[in-house]
């Protein structure tokens, strides 16, 4: 998580000078003590699957209606609702993917990514409903 945050600090500094991006939680980046990002991850004997988000244009108001509130929390959430706990980055997409991009070296695109495979996954596990629902 530092590389990201070193990463996206690094970019609001070109806009805000005064910018400072923190680790919280265990893998939460935030701007002072509201969230903008989150991760997560699941691991197993073969696999370790590792993904999260970046809030950059999201309706932070739906997110309070749509999400109920998580039953386990970060002591420095302090049982905020949604709307107070989470933030927008200010960046375009553009912007952070290149941040990004730079920070871990990954500037090429990946030669033969195995799309069957990718199509297959996607198709008979990630788009099915008791994928999406299970919680």
């Amino acid at each position: 998580m530092e590389k990201n945050r070193a990463a996206i600090e690094k970019e609001l500094r070109s806009q805000i000078s005064e910018a400072r991006v923190t680790v919280r939680g265990h893998t939460d980046l935030c701007l002072g003590d509201l969230k903008f990002s989150g991760n997560s991850q699941r691991r197993r004997k073969n696999f370790l699957l590792f993904h999260g988000t970046l809030l950059l244009g999201c309706d932070l108001k739906l997110v309070g209606e749509l999400l109920s509130m998580p039953s386990l929390q970060p002591d420095y959430r302090a049982s905020r609702s949604h709307e107070k706990f989470i933030t927008n980055l200010n960046l375009s997409a553009e912007k952070v993917k290149t941040a990004l991009a730079e920070a871990w070296v990954s500037n090429e695109p990946m030669p033969n990514p195995p799309m069957d495979e990718i199509k297959k996954l996607a198709r008979e596990k990630y788009a099915t409903r008791e994928w999406n629902f299970k919680f």
